[in-house]
């Protein structure tokens, strides 16, 4: 069975439900499992033994209401030239991620850096 773990994961989901059915300890398991303490008692109170999401849940960047009108107003433009002269069947999201990749932008610093500016 082929499992997708986090790069970082010190664990494995039979070690997280071993964790969670067993009666030791915090301190006893990390001991026995080779890992810390604290994440022992982060899967032995958890639900499931699959890694949970590590995208953001907020947006680490806010705009006025200027800002996220001419966001808006580009990102409908870049759109309409793409659709006409590049991929007549491309979405917005396709279209705005491929544009910042070809010009090596699209790394969060550069736009945080964009944004900031106007």
């Amino acid at each position: 069975m082929l499992i997708a773990l986090h790069k970082n994961a010190t664990t494995t989901p039979a070690t997280r439900l071993a964790l969670q059915q067993a009666s030791g300890t915090d301190r006893e398991l990390a001991q026995q499992y080779g890992i810390g303490v604290d994440t022992v008692h982060k899967w032995r109170h958890r639900s499931t033994v699959q890694d949970a999401s590590h995208t953001a849940h907020r947006l680490q960047t806010t705009l006025n209401a200027a800002q996220e009108e001419l966001v808006i107003y580009l990102r409908t433009q870049l759109l309409a030239v793409v659709r006409e002269f590049i991929e007549p069947a491309m979405s917005p999201a396709a279209a705005q991620t491929r544009s910042l990749q070809i010009v090596g932008a699209a790394q969060t610093k550069w736009r945080a850096q964009t944004l900031q500016s106007l």
